[in-house]
């Protein structure tokens, strides 16, 4: 049985390394990030955008504001070690809540 709890999802305020944690992540996903120029750019990207982290830094979203009525998923990722614990759906709903406390 896949465990289930919940963990904190906490949004990474500016200043704070985002880059760092977006590229732990996905250089522990190489079968879905595996092209370098284009997992660089998500990388170099996350500095400029509303960005959640659960756990430890076991998982990231990042939102792009692609309107001002609207913000998109840019990039999401979970540890391997740490997927199948809810951590994918925490990030989703604080994405959410980000999403609906903005307008």
């Amino acid at each position: 049985m896949r465990e289930s709890k919940t963990y904190s999802v906490l949004l990474v305020e500016a200043g704070q390394d985002r880059s760092q944690l977006v590229a732990k992540v996905l250089a522990d996903l190489p079968e879905w990030f595996g092209l370098p120029d284009s997992t660089q750019e998500y990388i170099d990207q996350a500095s400029n955008r509303v960005c959640f982290q659960a756990g430890e830094g076991w998982g990231f979203i990042t939102l792009q504001e692609t309107s001002p009525v609207c913000l998109e998923i840019h990039c999401m990722g979970v540890l391997k070690a740490h997927q199948g614990r809810g951590l994918g759906r925490q990030l989703m709903a604080a994405a959410e809540d980000y999403a609906i406390s903005q307008g």
